[in-house]
């Protein structure tokens, strides 16, 4: 299905409802933009907010407070830069 819509002054373009709809978007969502130059196409992909996949995941390990703090001073530093 194609739709026409028009870019504003501040380029800005309006997503029209049902679109908005389907992707299940809406006036806060936050969006990936790339584009195809070679086909003239814009690209728009709805991020997912992080806090809407919590606990999504199953976890097998669980850390201590020390456990973690070890860990992440252990990856922290394998990345520090050495002077």
């Amino acid at each position: 299905m194609l739709n026409t819509t028009t870019m504003t002054q501040k380029g800005q373009v309006t997503i029209p409802r049902h679109i908005r709809k389907a992707l299940n978007v809406d006036r806060d969502s936050k969006f990936f933009v790339s584009f195809d130059k070679e086909k003239g196409r814009v690209i728009l992909e709805p991020l997912t907010d992080l806090l809407s996949l919590a606990g999504s995941l199953a976890a097998d390990v669980v850390l201590t407070d020390k456990e973690l703090k070890e860990a992440r001073a252990s990856a922290w530093g394998s990345r520090s830069i050495q002077l």
